[in-house]
């Protein structure tokens, strides 16, 4: 069997997902989950079933997302699990992000072509590493201290065709509104109301005005003298 034929049999897909085994502190905010010695921040919001399962101060086995918080490798529970192996498996890009090497994984489905795409940032530890080219890798791992080790990996593979086809949506810029135009000293003069000008402008007419491009209303009052004010408002 070629390798092409193998690929399309097989087509290859972004994944992060594990069980670890450790003893989940619950708090009402920045919940831990102490794997040996070391305590890994729990993102995200944690499901009803992990409440409703947690045996505080026990040792357990959780379903997780690997995560990062800050650059450093966090957890996202999923559930309790009894019986399932210990163990993380990652499937991504191997890139490189700010200037540190990541695991880049996209998120598995869009909607619509043009939706945002996901990226779940891995922080690993992988010894001999290969360039952070973007080529894909299929990789198993575990946890070694406050580090995701990789214990296992195939590849390079071209990248599923997600992290290549998307495109980001355009920026939309708001819509230039055109300047006043300007009037003449005499066209003011001649819209201009006259009017006792205090801090409130008392009217007995509605005035001559015009309305400019961003839709505001535009009269001119004057005090008897040869001061004449410009009025600015909404229309209402």
């Amino acid at each position: 069997m070629t390798d092409s034929m193998s690929e399309k049999l097989q087509p290859r897909k972004y994944q992060a997902i594990g069980t670890v085994e450790g003893i989940l502190n619950l708090q009402a905010q920045h919940s831990t989950l102490l794997v040996g010695d070391i305590a890994f921040p729990v993102v995200l919001y944690i499901p009803k079933q992990v409440f409703q399962s947690h045996l505080p101060g026990q040792i357990q086995r959780f379903r997780v997302f690997p995560s990062a918080l800050h650059g450093k490798p966090a957890l996202q529970l999923l559930k309790v699990v009894q019986t399932a192996p210990v163990g993380l498996k990652l499937k991504g890009c191997w890139e490189e992000r700010w200037g540190v090497p990541y695991l880049v994984v996209y998120r598995n489905s869009l909607k619509n072509p043009t939706d945002r795409v996901l990226r779940i940032l891995v922080p690993i530890a992988w010894e001999n590493a290969p360039p952070t080219d973007g080529q894909f890798w299929e990789l198993e791992a575990e946890l070694r201290g406050d580090t995701f080790t990789i214990t296992k990996a195939e590849g390079p593979f071209k990248p599923p065709p997600k992290a290549t086809r998307y495109q980001p949506r355009p920026k939309t810029t708001s819509k230039a509104v055109a300047a006043p135009t300007p009037l003449t000293l005499k066209e003011i003069r001649d819209m201009a109301t006259p009017a006792k000008v205090q801090l409130t402008c008392k009217l007995n007419q509605v005035p001559a005005h015009r309305q400019l491009p961003d839709k505001q209303i535009e009269f001119f009052l004057s005090d008897g003298s040869n001061h004449i004010f410009t009025v600015r408002m909404k229309p209402k």
